[in-house]
């Protein structure tokens, strides 16, 4: 019963995933270029020649979901209008179709069966993928499986993104996975259509890139690549931000050494990495049962190695509960390997005990009840690790009291009116970047980040060598080293898409950093010297009209010497103000002997608040 009229009204609906939802826009795509007319509303539906449902059965919900939804359309759909059922329901499970009577079915790896159906003159295989759909920001009736921290909403918005699919199929072959009856075995995208797809997203000023499979982990096994040259592609262009799906962790472990590499070489390219790599459970006994090739101790080795010092990856994982014979154990196994993971989002599934699968015939089946409640108390450890660590904030969000109260988790020396100066400074900014010399643990970084992010996200460059000052070392007796800290402040406090960490001196960082910079901020030695030496590598590189700022510009006798000098001394400083002990102020263009006289009043202010600050020193001194 092959359709053969020029046109056609056809209705088409989806419920699945990013995979599923290219599948949707091809066929769409496909229907259009061959003349036929989208419906779009249900109440239209009955005028539909054509109705195609394209849908997901990967677990018992989306199954019956899926199911539910097919017998709504039967019901509603004209009855000598003809239905096709595309996704993965037909291949799962074959007898829904002869007990619905559905007309034509089109599996996820047969999607050319659409021609002999509908006879276009374009045949399917002529319709490029698609990498952005009529179905993105629409939402779908899903079941409500997971807590949704700050940085999980991040990585379902960024499903509606420019999409790449990289690969078809998998390697593996879980005893519980049903899918892979839809989906079949491991067909990678060559690699110079990656390419070309990613410079055609770039060309059309897409920012986020959604790479997405069967296992993007195993891309490239069958035609002599590897996933590591698929990620150092990615992370080969600049300002992006990348959001991989279904990266297998087996692959993870395999190459956990050459990705920690890429990913640290190519660190200034992008902005940020989200890798969503399944993980299902943290015992062996019932990693062994579901057939997943590695151990929780490989499992930590290797993000361990993938997340060194890289504030800008974000890991979530999927995690099975109630899987046939998972004991108390078991599941505390599991517990265990999420709280020393530092994962930063979390999906838990309930077991599906399809009929098809090799886990199905497992004995010691876990009571759903005692599975629900395993999967809610996964959740609850995962949010409460989440608000530990911060990431229940937004910085595009928080107020500066907000701000404030961040701040006051993190060591370093700064006052609330000097760090509100510095985040209303940076959100003021409309084009060029930000420099910090000095950052120490990320007080200071944290206000001007997120003054950024609420402004135009200009790009902020955190200067410092992280061995601490003189004065600390001449204090410590053992080696300083603040780098890992800044780092972790950088994930912990969702500022590491904005912020370019720069492990230097701030002599040689000025050669390095090229960007137009509008505003600089100095708190870094506090030597006569090495603060003349900082001005006067830095001032040259700052826009005219641009601005500076130093801090301890009251208490640090080197520091105090400099700025005196300066104010009285340059004619292209101009508009100097403080705030505490910060003293900002713009470069002129012109140099004129006028600007030192106006800069006067601020010198008298700089010298009274110092007399006050040493009478309130010489008071305490006695008192002690």
């Amino acid at each position: 019963m092959a359709v053969k009229q020029k046109s056609l009204r056809f209705f088409i609906d989806l419920l699945g995933c990013e995979k599923r939802k290219l599948d949707a826009e091809r066929i769409l795509r496909y229907m259009e270029v061959n003349g036929h007319t989208q419906v779009t509303g249900e109440k239209d539906l009955r005028t539909a020649d054509v109705v195609i449902f394209v849908s997901c059965a990967f677990d018992n919900e989306f199954d019956e979901l899926s199911k539910n939804r097919v017998i709504s359309l039967m019901n509603a759909k004209r009855d000598d209008a003809i239905f096709i059922l595309a996704g993965c329901l037909p291949e799962i499970d074959p007898g829904f179709l002869s007990k619905q009577g559905i007309d034509y079915h089109v599996g996820p790896r047969d999607m050319s069966a659409i021609d002999q159906i509908i006879h276009g003159k374009v045949k399917l295989d002529e319709i490029p993928e698609q990498n952005l759909s009529y179905f993105d920001n629409r939402s779908y009736p899903v079941p409500d499986r997971d807590y949704r921290s700050v940085v999980f909403e991040d990585y379902v918005r960024s499903k509606n993104s420019y999409k790449i699919r990289v690969s078809w199929g998998c390697l593996s072959n879980c005893s519980f996975c049903v899918a892979k009856k839809a989906t079949k075995s491991l067909q990678s995208k060559p690699f110079d259509d990656v390419r070309a797809e990613v410079e055609e997203g770039l060309e059309n000023s897409q920012d986020a890139f959604f790479i997405t499979g069967g296992d993007v982990g195993a891309y490239g096994q069958d035609i002599a690549r590897s996933v590591v040259d698929l990620v150092r592609l990615l992370t080969s262009y600049k300002g992006i931000d990348i959001y991989i799906q279904e990266f297998n962790i087996q692959w993870i472990i395999k190459y956990a050494d050459e990705l920690a590499e890429v990913l640290l070489s190519n660190f200034d390219n992008y902005n940020k990495m989200f890798i969503c790599t399944p993980i299902q459970s943290g015992s062996g006994d019932i990693l062994r049962k579901m057939r997943r090739p590695y151990t929780r101790e490989m499992v930590s080795e290797a993000i361990g190695k993938i997340r060194h010092r890289n504030p800008k990856l974000r890991i979530g994982s999927h995690f099975v509960v109630g899987f046939p014979g998972e004991t108390l154990k078991d599941f505390e196994m599991t517990k265990d390997l999420v709280n020393s993971l530092d994962l930063d989002f979390m999906m838990v599934f309930l077991y599906s005990d399809h009929k098809g699968t090799d886990s199905h015939r497992l004995p010691d089946k876990v009571d759903p009840k005692v599975a629900r409640e395993r999967r809610i108390e996964l959740l609850e450890l995962q949010k409460r690790k989440d608000l530990q660590e911060s990431r229940y904030s937004r910085p595009e969000d928080l107020s500066i009291d907000g701000i404030h109260r961040l701040s006051d988790e993190i060591n370093g020396w700064l006052t609330p009116s000097e760090g509100e100066f510095l985040f209303t400074t940076a959100m003021s900014i409309e084009s060029g970047n930000i420099v910090e010399i000095g950052s120490w643990m990320g007080k200071s970084t944290l206000y001007l980040s997120y003054g950024s992010i609420q402004g135009q996200k200009c790009r902020v460059y955190a200067v410092d060598h992280h061995t601490g000052s003189e004065e600390q070392r001449a204090r410590s007796s053992e080696p300083i080293d603040t780098l890992d800290e800044f780092l972790g402040n950088l994930k912990r406090y969702n500022m590491s898409h904005v912020v370019s960490p720069v492990v230097s001196d701030s002599l040689s960082a000025s050669k390095m950093i090229d960007d137009e910079i509008s505003f600089i901020f100095i708190d870094g030695s506090h030597e006569y010297d090495d603060v003349k030496t900082d001005f006067e590598a830095w001032w040259p590189r700052l826009a005219n009209g641009g601005s500076m700022a130093f801090h301890d510009t009251l208490s640090k006798p080197g520091v105090v010497k400099f700025i005196d000098e300066m104010l009285q001394e340059r004619g292209d400083v101009i508009n100097p103000r403080r705030v505490d002990e910060i003293v900002h102020f713009q470069k002129s263009p012109l140099i004129s002997e006028k600007t030192t006289l106006k800069n006067q009043p601020l010198i008298k202010e700089l010298d009274d608040a110092r007399k006050r600050l040493d009478e309130v020193k010489g008071k305490k001194h006695v008192s002690n």
